[in-house]
């Protein structure tokens, strides 16, 4: 398996000092195993007179100018696939083998990503059938990017 080239994008800065705390602690367990680049994007404001449309094509347009073709872009969305942790490590681990391990993974704002945008993907995923605030998300996908990492290289792993 060749190395993995993760970018992980997501709209508007995370407020929360526990979340700052861990995705800096699951950024260092990642880079062992991974390229990661994490990106923040700035949100649009939802206020009176601008819809629920509006924000999401002035996010998208954002989102779109960090995209590179060559990625395998996977958005998260609530209706996404599910997957198990041992199920994304063995998707990583099939696309590396393919040689395609340059990964997008893409956490919307509060009004989430525009539909013209998820039909650009080439997976919807879920991480839970509960609603997750859009920073709470982040952390959750990264804990879940390094447990499929440990997963791949066998490494032990408090379950």
């Amino acid at each position: 398996m060749g190395g993995l080239s993760l970018t992980v994008v997501h709209i508007g800065k995370p407020k929360k000092p526990f979340i700052h705390s861990g995705i800096e602690h699951y950024r260092k367990r990642i880079s062992c195993h991974a390229s990661l680049f994490l990106q923040n994007l700035k949100a649009v404001p939802l206020r009176k007179g601008i819809s629920i449309g509006e924000v999401q094509q002035k996010e998208k347009e954002r989102i779109l100018r960090v995209l590179d073709e060559r990625q395998i872009r996977v958005f998260l969305d609530e209706k996404g696939k599910s997957f198990r942790s041992s199920d994304l490590a063995q998707w990583l681990g099939t696309h590396a083998q393919q040689g395609r391990s340059q990964f997008l993974f893409v956490v919307g704002g509060p009004v989430g990503i525009s539909p013209e945008l998820l039909q650009d993907a080439h997976m919807l995923l879920s991480l839970s059938p509960m609603t997750l605030s859009h920073d709470l998300t982040l952390l959750v996908l990264l804990e879940q990017i390094y447990r499929a990492l440990a997963i791949l290289h066998n490494l032990p792993y408090p379950k």
